[in-house]
């Protein structure tokens, strides 16, 4: 199998766009998969320079509905009419962040995904994609956090009680991609976490707990680390050092991180984890 990164909020080749968002390419189970979408079309560019061919996707996976992940929606369908995209039914809702006194949309509203809800294959917590290949969510926060002011608009029973009312998300909506690259559970598996909003701990856990004989073999994607900028923390710095303890102590195989880790969450990691721990960058490539 193979995992390369086709937008990221830094890049390997100078060529390359990048912004504030993820998508990956995933080659596994005999499927070619889009994972996230970035923030814009731009992935689109940076997979053409990469020579990655997009009309040969099989599918595609939207791990929750922020623009970082989404963005790029419009440009996957003008490009692939007809891909079939998962993603988990209650993602489908809209999302705010709030600013002050005001609530900002960060993700599509749920008029959107009606409308193309021919190309959604919705799920509710667990679903295989391809061969040897699993979306899921967390079953159980065994390591509480607290997270960044973000809201979500719930649906009622029915149209007339769709309200905006607001909440505060708890991201139980987020999915996180586990793959066996041999198809075998005891050769183990490779966690793909594009954002891990409620924690890479809690991520890496309910894996452990589900396929307790499988060993994870490597992780991907982003630990939710990142405040307003890549060399802010939303966390105290002793929060990270904590983190990198517990993720010591579950004994997973390399860290490829990326995205929200940010360059100073993923520096401090680094001192404690050392080479057990690399930054994933757009243009770079795992092989499994």
């Amino acid at each position: 199998m193979r995992i390369l990164t086709l937008i990221e909020n830094t890049a390997a080749i100078d060529k390359l766009f990048v912004e504030n968002g993820i998508s990956f390419y995933i080659e596994a189970g005999g499927a070619k998969i889009l994972f996230d979408t970035g923030a814009s079309g731009r992935f689109k560019v940076n997979a053409e320079k990469m020579k990655v061919t997009l009309s040969q996707l099989d599918c595609a996976v939207i791990s929750h509905n922020h623009t970082g992940h989404v963005g790029g929606l419009d440009t996957l369908l003008e490009t692939c009419p007809n891909i079939k995209i998962f993603m988990r039914k209650s993602a489908q809702t809209t999302t705010f962040k709030q600013s002050g006194l005001f609530k900002i949309p960060i993700g599509h509203p749920r008029e959107f995904y009606e409308k193309i809800a021919d190309n959604i294959v919705a799920f509710n917590c667990f679903q295989e994609v391809a061969p040897g290949v699993f979306l899921m969510s967390d079953e159980t926060l065994y390591h509480a956090r607290n997270d960044i002011p973000l809201l979500i608009k719930r649906q009622g029973d029915g149209e007339e009680n769709f309200t905006l009312k607001i909440e505060k998300d708890t991201f139980a909506d987020e999915v996180f991609m586990v793959i066996f690259p041999s198809l075998d559970e005891k050769d183990g598996c490779v966690v793909v976490s594009p954002c891990s909003h409620r924690g890479i701990v809690n991520v890496l856990k309910s894996v452990q707990n589900t396929w307790k004989s499988a060993p994870i073999l490597s992780v991907v994607g982003g630990f939710h680390l990142m405040g307003k900028n890549s060399r802010k923390f939303y966390c105290p710095p002793s929060d990270i050092a904590d983190l990198a303890d517990e993720l010591a102590d579950l004994h997973v195989g390399m860290l490829y991180t990326c995205h929200c880790t940010g360059e100073k969450g993923y520096e401090l990691l680094k001192e404690k984890l050392g080479n057990q721990i690399q930054y994933l960058q757009a243009g770079e490539e795992l092989e499994f």
